[in-house]
């Protein structure tokens, strides 16, 4: 895969990602959810996923989440 379509394919997962993860784990208006970064194999077999979360006292409620939720959110993604 060339670099060029490599941006591309991890910028497309951001902004699905990120519009899953704001309607699936219905986050709360006072916590801020980033996807920072993402990284997928030359052969788009996997993909790293970097997330933050603001504040810091609702990080392990929201990891919490979407751990529970993973297989989830996996489906709706490769539907999207």
């Amino acid at each position: 895969m060339t670099e060029l379509r490599a941006k591309r394919f991890n910028e497309l997962i951001k902004v699905e990602l990120g519009k899953i993860i704001f309607d699936f784990l219905e986050v709360k208006p006072d916590v801020l959810v980033t996807i920072t970064r993402v990284i997928t194999a030359p052969d788009l077999f996997s993909t790293v996923v970097f997330i933050s979360v603001w504040p810091d006292s609702k990080s392990e409620e929201l990891f919490g989440k979407l751990n529970h939720s993973i297989f989830q959110i996996q489906q709706l993604l490769n539907k999207n």
